[in-house]
């Protein structure tokens, strides 16, 4: 797959900078962040190994399979790196993180964790230790992390303080701003993302059930799909499901919506948010790292959730006011923003 590509640098060599991108999970939010990048900064050449069933748009010069199993990807990663000839990695999640900086090259390696596994609240303390150290030890092989919020920002920095260079790139979404504004009639509140673990479907799940003996006429929607167990949990809640939806689908599934409450137990930052915010949804979630110093109504307890969630859709006013604090998260983060940093970010990870 090729797409024209222009001739200037903005990192001022005579060709443009090169930049593979390594992703072991080419799928909901990581994807949507791999695929804005070439838009933002189409002065550079991007190339991708990825492991998923989606497609890969234009606007990469190349792309392959990552491979399956560890060998098959360390080969198909060394392949990539003697054919393109990178300028830069950029490693995108834990796996591809660790592929990339433990395969020996001299290539720089940028990695974006997407959230650190090790910011788990739910693991044992034990495996969050072991994981933080594992995460310091890589740091040795990091050119540069690219964290998606401060609060991300504050643990890169914490793994090598005062040696390893963290820049922070705000996640973006291209999803059209509504032209319609939400109805709070409409009285149906969105969830958005894999059912895992990570964003903590059994929270989602007792928050429905609170505000629904609050207020029975609300409904509650799952946007994706995952753990079958999960799904089940939550349908029998009275939850819909709707499975994987692609992009246009998940729009129109959030734009049917009142209200979005986010439930992850740990994030970098969700593309959800950022997509329900474009929306004009009025949001909600759950208290995290992710959502510190940001204009989000954040709360500790499923119940304390589900009051807020009824409260809001009591009145007009109180509606609008809190949509138009939720419109306030795109002022940090828009595609102004995201642009400045990664191209700060690929001027970085050169050194």
């Amino acid at each position: 797959m090729t797409a024209d590509r222009p001739t200037s640098n903005l990192l001022g060599s005579c060709r443009p900078v090169r930049v593979l991108h390594v992703t072991a999970r080419y799928e909901s939010g990581v994807r949507t962040v791999i695929d804005t990048i070439p838009d933002l900064t189409p002065a550079i050449d991007h190339y991708l190994l990825y492991d998923g069933p989606y497609d890969v748009p234009g606007t990469f010069l190349a792309a392959r399979h990552l491979g399956v199993g560890w060998r098959g990807a360390a080969r198909n990663l060394a392949t990539a790196l003697r054919d393109w000839k990178p300028d830069l990695v950029h490693a995108h999640s834990s796996h591809a993180g660790v592929l990339a900086r433990v395969l020996p090259h001299h290539v720089p390696v940028i990695y974006q964790p997407h959230c650190f596994a090790f910011s788990d609240p739910a693991r044992p303390k034990t495996i969050r230790a072991l994981l933080r150290a594992a995460e310091a030890v890589l740091a040795r092989r990091t050119s540069t992390v690219a964290a998606v919020s401060p609060h991300e920002a504050a643990l890169g920095r914490s793994l090598a303080p005062g040696r390893l260079a963290v820049v922070e790139v705000p996640n973006w979404t291209p999803l059209r701003e509504a032209t319609v504004p939400p109805d709070r009639l409409a009285r149906r509140v969105a969830m958005a993302g894999r059912i895992a673990p990570q964003k903590d479907p059994d929270f989602f799940r007792e928050t429905a059930i609170a505000a629904r003996g609050l207020d029975d006429s609300l409904d509650f929607i799952w946007v994706g799909d995952g753990d079958q167990r999960a799904r089940r949990a939550l349908e029998e809640a009275g939850v819909k499901v709707t499975g994987w939806l692609d992009g246009p689908a998940v729009a129109k599934e959030l734009a049917g919506c009142s209200a979005y409450c986010h439930t992850a137990r740990y994030e970098g930052f969700p593309v959800s948010v950022l997509d329900a915010a474009r929306l004009g949804l009025p949001i909600a979630a759950r208290s995290i790292g992710a959502f510190e110093g940001l204009p989000v109504a954040v709360f500790q307890t499923p119940k304390e959730l589900a009051a807020h969630v009824v409260d809001l859709h009591e009145t007009e006013r109180r509606y609008e006011e809190e949509r138009r604090s939720s419109a306030r998260i795109l002022d940090h983060m828009n595609r102004s923003v995201a642009t400045q940093a990664l191209e700060a970010l690929y001027r970085s990870g050169r050194g």
